[in-house]
């Protein structure tokens, strides 16, 4: 059965169930309403009978009363019924009708009290029974009118489910289908428009701006990995004078976005975090500047590119507007990086060792864990669990030239296995704010991830100083024509 048949049905299905339960138990009420309305009716018919026989003499004169009210009774049209009078001690004394070949289940029976002189002061009784046939064929009549009004009412409803189902879920789940069978084929163009649903077209797109995506990340990977396999290393020893020249042309090429040249804005920042870091709690501007810092301090702080300053103005605004939430992601980091650390520690061991054999001039490698602000962002923006932030532990290598930079990226996927989707050369297509650094994301022969950050010591200055510092780092490299004599502030 198709798919949207059976939403059809399971969805009529629960709509009949749903007016089932809301409809069964008032027929049942009406039902009884009914045979409550036939037994006061018969009852109502009886009252001429009870005071005729109370107005008798004589037992004779009640007898034809009796049978002229008998008479009546039929002539009126009603049912076939059966009526019985007894004195006060239950003799019988006068009766009508018979109820032969019936149980007393299929009459209704109604009993009043009569009385007069011929009973002699101990009133009798007088006892109707009316069949119940005529009842019985109403009451199976209504049920099957019932019965038609509920199954037409499922059918229209199962049809119109049907169709809607078709139009908005089924139909463009069949063509999104047919999409994903054609990215899976490499046909990665424009997206085609499914229809139906906004939640399925919004996967729809999606589905096609993930595969661009990755499709980017791939040719990213690819070219990063070429750079990477022709990289001369053998000849730094026979070149080394051209090396330097490289090294400083690489300095005075940083791409940078608009306007972030701007030590006195990256001095203001810093002195914010200052304050912000040092007010107390109850300070009436402590929250705002808080949330001044988190919306959009940090930002520019990032903007400028000094991610070190970026990240203490999160922790610190962090810490002042839910400082709960801080201590208690703390604690947790504090001993997730315990369990951790014996295996990071064995992360970089065994990377610094591939290193040292091909022989890759690293000026630093260190192990870098990120910050409390930075996960708390991470795992509130992307809906995440600890475990799931992949950049939690991150080895950084920083070597004097770029070249060396697609040198250290051979060597860590040679040394691990790299995560495709989790691929960043931010050298060939730098951030706005100026940003160069190779991100990869790896798995160890376990399968737990860690990241590397490769960067130049030029694009280490810009990253983690800000601006004003790789102004400053530039000119000292210009002068002495070498990055290295910058390696002391590593």
């Amino acid at each position: 059965m198709s798919l949207d048949r059976r939403l059809a049905l399971y969805t009529a299905l629960t709509v009949a169930l749903v007016m089932g339960l809301v409809t069964v138990p008032q027929e049942i009420l009406e039902t009884r309403k009914m045979e409550a309305e036939i037994r006061g009716s018969l009852a109502n018919s009886v009252l001429p009978l009870q005071a005729a026989i109370g107005d008798a003499e004589n037992l004779t004169e009640v007898g034809s009363r009796f049978a002229a009210f008998h008479r009546a009774y039929l002539e009126g049209g009603r049912n076939r019924h059966y009526m019985v009078l007894k004195d006060g001690d239950g003799g019988m004394v006068a009766e009508s009708g018979s109820m032969a070949g019936k149980s007393e289940k299929d009459w209704f029976r109604i009993e009043v009290p009569v009385s007069g002189p011929v009973f002699a002061g101990k009133p009798g009784r007088l006892e109707v029974h009316e069949e119940r046939a005529d009842f019985r064929r109403g009451v199976r009549a209504r049920w099957r009118s019932w019965a038609v009004h509920m199954i037409a009412t499922l059918a229209a409803i199962l049809l119109i489910l049907r169709i809607t189902i078709r139009r908005l879920v089924t139909a463009p789940l069949d063509r999104l289908q047919t999409g994903i069978r054609k990215m899976e084929m490499g046909y990665w163009d424009e997206a085609e428009a499914v229809g139906g649903a906004w939640e399925i077209q919004w996967i729809n797109w999606r589905f096609w701006t993930m595969g661009k995506e990755l499709q980017k990340t791939v040719q990213q990977f690819l070219n990063a990995e070429q750079r990477a396999s022709t990289v001369g290393l053998h000849l730094r020893g026979t070149m080394a004078g051209e090396a330097g020249e490289g090294a400083a042309s690489e300095a005075t090429f940083v791409p940078r976005a608009a306007g972030v040249n701007d030590p006195g804005r990256e001095t203001f920042l810093l002195d914010k975090c200052r304050e912000l870091e040092s007010v107390s709690r109850r300070h009436p501007a402590a929250v705002i500047l808080a949330r001044e810092a988190i919306e959009s301090l940090a930002l520019e702080a990032e903007q400028l590119g000094n991610v070190s300053l970026k990240s203490r103005l999160e922790d610190a605004a962090l810490r002042m507007l839910e400082p709960v939430t801080f201590r208690e992601l703390e604690d947790k980091l504090s001993k997730f990086i315990q369990d951790r650390q014996p295996w990071f520690e064995a992360c970089r061991r065994s990377f610094q060792e591939a290193l040292d054999q091909k022989l890759i001039p690293v000026q630093n490698l260190e192990c870098r864990i990120k910050h409390t602000g930075g996960v708390w962002r991470k795992m509130k923006a992307k809906n995440l669990t600890l475990d799931q932030v992949h950049d939690l532990f991150a080895l950084r290598v920083v070597v004097p030239t770029e070249t060396d930079c697609y040198g250290v990226l051979g060597v860590a996927h040679e040394c691990f296995r790299p995560v495709v989707g989790r691929f960043k050369d931010y050298i060939a297509t730098p951030k706005r704010n100026g940003y160069r650094s190779i991100h990869t994301c790896v798995r160890d022969q376990n399968g737990q991830v860690l990241e590397i950050q490769i960067r130049s010591i030029a694009m280490h200055y810009h990253a983690e100083f800000g601006q004003a510092s790789h102004l400053e780092y530039k000119k000292r490299s210009l002068q002495r024509g070498h990055p290295d004599s910058a390696g002391s502030i590593l």
